[in-house]
């Protein structure tokens, strides 16, 4: 993996800390949790495409997070996205 070409802001340092203290923990089984997300949400909100500049390097890393945790980054940048947008996640 390249080297991060700048340093890293306060809540980049905060996600990392967090990953390397084991709090993000992967999904062990994945149906359970669809149906349990299912009935929690039993109409998904309807999508919108859009198109979005990362750099090289953060999306290297958003990859290797989403392969460890067996989704698509994709889906893990939406999931981050939304927990931003619920007040979850603070800048």
């Amino acid at each position: 993996m390249k080297r991060f070409p700048r340093s890293l802001d306060k809540e980049e340092k905060a996600i990392i800390d967090s990953i390397k203290k084991g709090e993000w923990k992967p999904v062990e089984d994945i149906e359970t949790f669809r149906s349990l997300l299912m009935k929690a949400n039993p109409k998904p909100a309807k999508k919108k495409a859009i198109s979005l500049r990362v750099s090289e390097d953060d999306l290297a890393i958003l990859k290797l997070e989403a392969h460890k945790r067996g989704v698509k980054y994709q889906t893990l940048i939406n999931s981050l996205l939304h927990q931003f947008a619920l007040g979850h996640l603070k800048i």
